[in-house]
């Protein structure tokens, strides 16, 4: 059959969606949270309808391009905006999370195909997000600052719940796993995406969600018990472990969770070792930067995370666990600026060299002799070797700081580049 019904069928209804809603907003005037998650529960509910309608993901790009063109309107055509944008836009703050679930509907059918790991993804983000946000708004009393924003406890346990929910039931339905193994995947889908939901800011969760749905469904559906309970352990522990630590380290609500999402990758893609580096930031920060502590908000987290990040992703994806070295030395370099920039300074700017020397001796040694252990007499070389890169770093940090040109921005890229310097010895 031709896909041209559907498409129009699709379009029709979202368009009545949301002539409706702005009918139902101009008569009652309900709080513009419900009114804007009752569009995205219309829009979730059509999408839902997708692979009953469609075989490829072609005409499922066509609804989503024509809505998100129609979404775009309504933020900057004024005569369109009047008439329809309060169904959206209509909220206190900048958000392209309309334009945003759409894009994300059209990239998980397309990377899915359909079926199971399309379906509860689109539960998740349908469902969840939505109960979420109005709990949130409704009863939410225990806030935590987010990266635009403040979210609540109340909205975080409820996107859980119907997160598990969401995957529990259709997993226990389709028979594609065992019962005990559908539990576990549910609950880690629940836990792992509402860390997810709570470290997105303007409006990034409707991507986030379904596809990080997708890939922790994906990647547990085959999976041994023993294991999928290994990483639900996890899960929580480093959790609890970061909210345990949360004064000493001076990071607040979603940059708390964004830690632990940080530390349970590092986990479950590299495996014991590879957390070994992460967690000695957070320590360091505690023992030897407490003066200059984390910067509290979920941008920082992610500027001091992502060059070790991106060096894990291209160990186990591009299969080279030689990696593992530039990952480490960029860790190093993070807190060995930290611990340098926490030493308290003379008018001039001088720090003095013996408590300076001490203090990135101990933060090169936090990080890199677990290295070192690990790898034995291996690792012994490109220890010493990530010793002179990170008091390297630490210098230019203190030079910079006195020449008053110094940023948080600039520190986490020259610690960056730092890790550059990790594929000397490597050969690369």
């Amino acid at each position: 059959m031709s896909p041209l019904p559907g498409i129009v069928g699709a379009l029709l209804v979202l368009g009545g969606c949301m002539v409706g809603l702005r009918l139902l907003q101009r008569r009652y005037h309900p709080h513009p949270e419900l009114v804007r998650k009752l569009m995205h529960l219309c829009v979730g509910a059509t999408a839902l309808s997708f692979p009953l309608l469609f075989h490829d993901p072609q005409p499922v790009w066509w609804i989503c391009g024509v809505a998100i063109a129609f979404m775009l309107a309504l933020k900057y055509v004024s005569p369109l905006r009047a008439l329809l944008g309060g169904v959206l836009d209509s909220v206190d703050r900048f958000s392209l999370g309309d334009v945003y679930f759409l894009a994300g509907v059209a990239v998980l059918f397309t990377v899915s195909g359909g079926g199971l790991t399309f379906t509860i993804p689109m539960l998740v983000l349908t469902f969840a997000d939505a109960l979420a946000a109005l709990i949130g708004v409704g009863y939410g009393r225990l806030r935590y600052p987010a990266a635009d924003g403040v979210k609540s406890l109340e909205g975080s346990v409820a996107f859980l719940t119907v997160a598990f929910v969401s995957a529990h039931v259709p997993l226990l339905l389709s028979g594609a796993t065992g019962r005990a193994e559908s539990l576990v995947i549910a609950l880690l889908i629940g836990i792992l995406v509402m860390l997810l939901e709570a470290i997105s800011w303007q409006g990034l969760d409707n991507l986030f969600i379904p596809l990080g749905t997708f890939v922790v469904l994906n990647g547990h559906l085959d999976r041994p018990l023993e294991l999928l309970l290994f990483h639900l352990a996890a899960a929580v522990t480093l959790t609890a472990l970061v909210l345990l630590l949360r004064r000493r380290l001076g990071l607040e609500g979603s940059a708390l969770l964004g830690a632990a999402f940080v530390a349970y990758l590092c986990l479950t893609l590299g495996g014991w070792p590879w957390l070994f580096a992460p967690a000695a930031l957070l320590a360091g920060y505690a023992l030897l930067a407490h003066r200059s502590r984390l910067p509290g908000d979920i941008h920082a987290l992610v500027a001091l995370t992502s060059p070790g990040l991106f060096w894990l992703l291209l160990a186990v994806y591009g299969r080279r666990p030689e990696l593992y070295y530039p990952f480490t030395l960029s860790f190093a370099a993070q807190l060995a600026c930290a611990a340098a920039l926490a030493l308290p300074a003379d008018p001039d700017g001088r720090v003095r060299p013996g408590p300076l020397a001490a203090r990135v001796g101990l933060a090169w040694a936090l990080v890199f002799v677990p290295y070192a252990v690990l790898l034995g007499a291996g690792g012994l070389v490109p220890a010493l070797h990530g010793l002179c890169v990170t008091a390297v770093a630490a210098l230019l940090c203190l030079a910079l700081r006195r020449a008053r040109r110094l940023s948080f921005e600039l520190q986490t890229t020259l610690a960056a580049t730092a890790s550059l310097f990790g594929l000397a010895p490597l050969g690369a």
